[in-house]
């Protein structure tokens, strides 16, 4: 269980980082748009694809430690929320719909995407 734990938090500790990181500079820009979140949480949606695709039952490790780790780290529905009650707070409506639209409709198709697609480059 030890073990387990460490690669969970060692790759909630490199996802979140980079979370933080790319939020940073984005929230610089000083947008309307929550481009930071919704930009992480639709390449986390690719990437977990391509992990899911990269995994086989055997290899519980590398899935903590990217998936459970890593891409749980990353992406962060929480802020995605209370960006989208932010907006609609504002009275930003039609922006509110937008963001909640396109990243969970996005997040489905990327998380496709990355997960066909690495099986054709894989198999």
């Amino acid at each position: 269980m030890i073990k387990e734990l460490l690669f969970v938090g060692i790759g909630a500790f490199i996802g979140g980082g980079l979370r933080y990181f790319i939020g940073t500079k984005v929230a610089l820009l000083n947008l309307t748009f929550p481009w930071g979140t919704f930009g992480i949480n639709l390449i986390g949606s690719l990437i977990i694809g391509v992990f899911m695709a990269l995994s086989i039952k055997d290899q519980h490790l590398f899935r903590l430690l990217l998936i459970t780790g890593f891409c749980g780290g990353f992406t962060t529905f929480s802020t995605f929320s209370l960006e989208s009650l932010t907006l609609l707070k504002s009275g930003n409506y039609q922006m509110a719909l937008i963001y909640v639209c396109a990243s969970v409709l996005g997040g489905l198709l990327l998380v496709g995407v990355g997960y066909f697609l690495t099986h054709k480059f894989i198999d």
